[in-house]
């Protein structure tokens, strides 16, 4: 091994160690895939208050009619009239325990942009109807109710 190859593998290996973590991994992340025409992505936050608990690995999950809240649930956006009909899907991702509520965050892409009102559904107990405005912002649920 080259003194200049030894060099560079200490940097790498010390800014690993000294915390410099982020900004080796922040440059190998991809970046969203772009939204086809006609269509949006949402972004929103997720929170259980009252139906959660914080597991001892920091990590969430829901209790009761959130029993099956966790990361990977499905987050699928449906048209207004029509909840069967699921136009666009998602998952929660991030789940831990912050504030007093666990928080999980989720993306919906390819969304088709032609309704006024959608019914956004997590799980098997949240299906909350969201404005086309309020859907092209961040949505935040909050035990399964839209929040402000």
């Amino acid at each position: 091994m080259t003194k200049t190859v030894r060099l560079i593998t200490r940097w790498v290996a010390g800014a690993v160690v000294g915390g410099s973590v982020g900004l080796i991994v922040a440059g190998c992340a991809q970046a969203p895939a772009p939204t086809a025409p006609g269509k949006f992505t949402t972004a929103g936050t997720f929170r259980l208050v009252a139906n959660a608990y914080p597991k001892t690995s920091g990590e969430c999950g829901g209790l009761n009619d959130f029993a099956d809240v966790k990361d990977g649930l499905t987050v699928r956006v449906a048209d207004q009239l029509n909840t069967s009909d699921v136009i666009a899907t998602g998952t929660l991702t991030g789940g831990h325990y912050a504030d007093q509520a666990c928080v999980w965050y989720f993306t919906v892409a390819d969304i088709p942009a032609d309704h006024n009102v959608y019914t956004i559904m997590v799980g098997q107990s949240t299906a909350e109807e969201v404005t086309k405005d309020e859907m092209q912002h961040s949505v935040t649920l909050t035990d399964g109710r839209l929040r402000s």
